[in-house]
């Protein structure tokens, strides 16, 4: 079983785009900064990653793509068509069944499973109501714009959708307004006629990809190195403070940092900057309310704390001698500075 195309709908930096895939390669993502490799992924992780937290598959208006307007009522749909299925239990959840000639169902080795987030079905109930309510074009768009900009997209109107065997393509415009809704004609379908056999069946609930395809998801080096500056997310502070307890020398390195902050305090041109910032504070809030302040180094004193502060500097090559600060090779190290990459393994 492999991806074979991963089609994105509403979300992010795409209004209808497609990916094709090639097996048993290495299928790379490339493309500028800002143009979207990043939420491809993403999108890819709303389906393939059940660590994903649940949250995270609540969007909001911000995750819909800014070219369709006003985004309530709109759909985001992502979909990832699956090639080489076997007859195994699992993956034929995925199957999309044909009939041969004589009306029989046939397996097929293709398949195909959606991620939907979409308003709830009493919001769709309204916007098909508000339809037939009015023949006149000019009034029934005054009545569904005026219903959309009165809604928000939130947990109370929209919800997230998992769907199996979905044979529509919503890249397709025609496919989007049938099942959608046209945002031109403010004509919106009956959600109630829905059916299985085109939209797909909903995912069943023991069913889980996790187990059928394996996903490991690598964070973009800029949302790494914002990690490193917490020491909550940070996974370096641990190893530090872990490592902090095993070094014995430390008073010694204590008393050579305690002597570093003395002698940079006392830097000539750095007493008086304090001298003028406590006669400023003195001038403006006078004497009895103005606190004591002082520049000062503040290099830790405490030993698992001075080795909790270490981060990580990196060097660009073998050859050359200098370190940079690791958020500085971000854009690939000096030779690929235009375009950047994200990988696959298919």
């Amino acid at each position: 079983m492999h991806i074979s195309q991963l089609s994105i709908v509403n979300f992010k930096n795409f209004e209808r785009s497609n990916f094709n895939f090639e097996k048993d390669s290495v299928n790379t993502v490339i493309g500028e900064n800002a143009s979207g490799k990043t939420n491809v992924f993403q999108a890819m992780r709303l389906i393939l990653d059940d660590s994903l937290p649940t949250n995270a598959k609540f969007l909001c208006a911000d995750d819909f793509h800014r070219g369709i307007g006003e985004p309530f009522g709109h759909w985001v749909v992502i979909t990832l068509y699956f090639e080489g299925l076997t007859d195994s239990e699992e993956q034929q959840v995925l199957s999309n069944y044909i009939l041969n000639d004589e009306g029989e169902k046939v397996d097929s080795s293709n398949g195909t499973y959606s991620f939907i987030y979409r308003p709830k079905f009493s919001i769709r109930q309204e916007l098909y109501e508000l339809t037939c309510k009015h023949d006149d074009k000019i009034a029934r768009s005054e009545a569904i714009q005026s219903y959309l900009k009165s809604k928000a997209i939130t947990r109370d109107t929209y919800e997230p959708a998992a769907f199996v065997r979905t044979k529509l393509d919503f890249t397709d415009d025609n496919t989007y307004r049938a099942m959608v809704g046209d945002f031109n004609e403010y004509a919106f379908p009956d959600p109630s006629k829905e059916s299985e056999a085109t939209l797909g069946n909903k995912k069943p609930p023991y069913f889980s990809l996790l187990n059928e395809v394996a996903c490991t998801y690598v964070k973009a080096l800029r949302n790494a190195v914002a990690d490193l500056r917490y020491y909550k997310t940070n996974p370096l502070y641990k190893l530090l403070t872990l490592k902090s307890k095993e070094i014995e020398d430390d008073k010694r390195v204590v008393n050579d940092i305690i002597n570093v902050n003395k002698k940079i305090s006392s830097i000539p041109e750095i007493k008086a900057l304090s001298e003028d910032i406590s006669s400023s504070l003195v001038n403006t809030i006078g004497s009895t309310y103005s606190p004591k302040i002082r520049v000062s180094s503040q290099l830790p004193e405490d030993f698992v704390e001075l080795v909790q502060s270490l981060g990580l500097v990196v060097e660009d090559s073998l050859d050359y001698q200098g370190t940079g600060r690791i958020e500085d090779s971000q854009l690939g190290w000096s030779k690929f500075n235009i375009l950047g990459f994200k990988t696959l393994r298919i």
